[in-house]
């Protein structure tokens, strides 16, 4: 059970890591890369925090209607395909920049599922392996 968990957990810090660098990408880019104005981008960007929000629990109800880790490889493999789908066209259009960035907000609480996840199986029993492969990701 515990080497399942292990293994749960390194593929969400691996998803996590990806998806990190997609969103890496920020609005600096949109602004320059895009000649879009700075208080336009502002704008584009400011409807982000209360739509994230607002999604905060659709990941914790993808996890509970298909079992924990169902629900979070299911979110995982969900992430990949978006970042997939949408960064190699970032530099086509605006829109599809944003449409990610917002699009992603559907499960902005996973964040907090993989924090959970590793405050209940690691907190007391970190391991070297653990550590080291974590620290590699």
């Amino acid at each position: 059970r515990t080497n399942t968990m292990l293994r749960l957990n390194l593929i969400m810090f691996s998803t996590l890591a990806a998806v990190m660098t997609g969103a890496s990408i920020d609005i600096s880019f949109y602004i320059s890369y895009h000649n879009i104005p700075q208080t336009t981008a502002a704008m584009h960007w400011f409807w982000k925090f209360p739509i994230a929000v607002a999604c905060f629990g659709f990941a914790e109800k993808i996890c509970k209607d298909l079992g924990m880790k169902k629900g979070v490889v299911s979110i995982c493999i969900g992430m990949i395909i978006l970042d997939i789908l949408f960064v190699p066209f970032y530099l086509t259009s605006p829109k599809v920049f944003m449409l990610h960035q917002y699009v992603g907000l559907v499960v902005s609480g996973f964040p907090a599922i993989v924090r959970a996840i590793d405050a209940r199986w690691f907190d007391q029993r970190l391991t070297s392996k653990f550590l080291s492969m974590k620290n590699l990701i």
